[in-house]
């Protein structure tokens, strides 16, 4: 990245799925051939945000995961199933297998203007290992957190 004399960005390089849609990607990641039909799993998923935007690049949700009752009713509103629920209860080889982990995981223990306990914190913090877990387990091609 590169700043002019105003400190504004001028050149950065960022990369979004949009780069990946009509361009050949490297078979270590997920072959071109699968970019229309690529699998994910959509953990932490509240009422579905992260969801839509790899939808509408072609993905297909094959798992859901979501603890809190409201945001699970406003998700099959949208979507027309029912989250799984506590992922910390869920086997991961009970899990589908998939290209690319999605997670929304909690981040307030880990910001600024959340309580900053971070990996101490008793539930939250420790998502991130679920996290983990699964990745360890499915060997997906690519995450997402």
């Amino acid at each position: 990245m590169t700043r002019d004399s105003k400190t504004r960005v001028v050149n950065i390089n960022q990369i979004s799925l949009y780069d990946f849609i009509d361009e050949s990607l490297p078979d270590s990641i997920i072959p071109s051939e699968r970019w229309d039909s690529f699998r994910f799993i959509d953990l932490f998923a509240g009422i579905g945000g992260i969801r839509l935007g790899f939808e509408s690049v072609g993905g297909k949700c094959v798992f859901s995961s979501e603890w809190d009752k409201q945001a699970c009713k406003t998700y099959e509103a949208n979507f027309g199933e029912i989250p799984a629920g506590d992922i910390t209860k869920i086997e991961a080889s009970s899990i589908p297998d998939f290209d690319v982990l999605l997670a929304g995981f909690p981040c307030q223990p880990f910001s600024i203007i959340g309580d900053k306990e971070g990996f101490n914190h008793e539930t939250q913090g420790t998502l991130f290992f679920d996290i983990e877990r699964i990745l360890m387990e499915k060997k997906p091609s690519a995450f997402f957190a």
